[in-house]
């Protein structure tokens, strides 16, 4: 509206983070029967910024990550013409509502397992994820089918060029059991995490894009020479990246990496005294 551009989204991305990260402390304040936002508690302790540290570098990495295999894999898709590449976008629209679900899932059992582990109630966090695994992947089926059913109306929201309408569908459908996949990886990873193991998960990261979905992208890419190539190597890539989060659960690390360690409640000591 004020002519800006490219500079106006830009100032309009981080005045609205801004307002939201106000609104969201604003709220924490107000919350005193629950919760206590005092100032005298945003002092720096260096206990708790070396955990939060420990926690969030290396998940700060492993998105960094991502975002790097994605610039590394752009030059692939530029390959293929504008035509694709406006598919592209359209597919990643579409993308980021299905995966929306996918990733609030794995936030909140990222949350729950933090919780329980802290509290001492391991078989909790076992059965909170079997649960979560079941609400996340039955919430992704859902929307995977409004996609395929209604994905030429989506499309053809973006553009009225009927090849761009009809590449999107195919992407999609090739996409479309990748999204169910990765329901179940985004549980498995948030307990991970969640239980204060965040360098597992990125090793998995730089295992998963370093050594099989960059080449893998560019493999496929000049054996088939087709867009569809781009979207084979990142359903493969999710596949794998939650075949190495079951491995890591089973193995079983996380459990032993509590940022609390549970002591045992005062009226139990008192029984096992007796």
């Amino acid at each position: 509206m004020l002519g800006w551009g490219v500079w106006g989204a830009a100032v309009g991305t981080v005045l609205a983070q801004a307002l939201t990260s106000l609104l969201c402390l604003r709220r924490l304040m107000r919350m005193q029967g629950v919760f206590d936002m005092g100032l005298k508690y945003l002092k720096p302790r260096k206990k708790y910024v070396m955990q939060v540290l420990q926690l969030g570098v290396p998940t700060g990495a492993s998105h960094a990550i991502f975002a790097i295999a994605m610039m590394i894999v752009q030059p692939l898709a530029n390959s293929f013409g504008p035509q694709f590449l406006a598919v592209n976008i359209i597919v990643m629209r579409v993308d980021g509502f299905v995966m929306m679900p996918n990733f609030s899932f794995g936030n909140a059992m990222t949350v729950f397992a933090g919780q329980n582990m802290g509290a001492g109630k391991l078989d909790r966090v076992v059965k909170g994820m079997k649960q979560c695994i079941i609400m996340a992947v039955a919430t992704a089926v859902v929307l995977v089918g409004i996609m395929l059913l209604f994905g030429r109306f989506i499309a053809g929201a973006f553009t009225d060029t009927q090849e761009v309408i009809d590449m999107s569908i195919r992407m999609l459908r090739l996409l479309g059991a990748g999204y169910i996949i990765f329901a179940v990886n985004s549980v498995v990873w948030g307990v991970i995490r969640g239980a204060g193991d965040a360098m597992t998960p990125l090793w998995g990261s730089l295992i998963n894009t370093v050594l099989i979905r960059l080449p893998l992208a560019y493999l496929l890419v000049a054996i088939m020479g087709r867009p569809e190539a781009l979207f084979i190597s990142m359903l493969c890539a999710w596949t794998s990246v939650t075949l190495l989060g079951l491995i890591a659960y089973r193995i079983g690390r996380w459990r032993k990496m509590g940022l609390v360690k549970h002591k045992a409640e005062p009226e139990k000591e008192g029984m096992a005294a007796e």
